[in-house]
């Protein structure tokens, strides 16, 4: 007689980079230090990015720091 044996699935394996930060309106204005509310502007003026699941709106820490990068302001010395 053959014995069964346990079935096992397969185990997804662990991404090798580091693992994705995701912030939600309260945490993205904490991060950046403004209010959820000009998160929230900035949304529906579509100036920042965003993932949209279902009704929840987030915002990872790379996209986030890439719109920080991006909208950074370096004054030029005057001679």
């Amino acid at each position: 007689m053959k014995t069964k044996t346990p079935a096992t699935r397969a185990t997804p394996t662990p991404p090798t980079a580091s693992v994705r930060q995701w912030f939600n309106y309260e945490q993205a204005a904490a991060y950046i230090g403004c209010t959820s509310r000009q998160i929230r502007r900035f949304v529906a003026s579509g100036k920042i990015a965003h993932v949209k699941i279902g009704l929840n709106v987030r915002f990872s820490q790379e996209q986030l720091d890439e719109w920080l990068t991006a909208n950074t302001y370096t004054p030029r010395r005057s001679s």
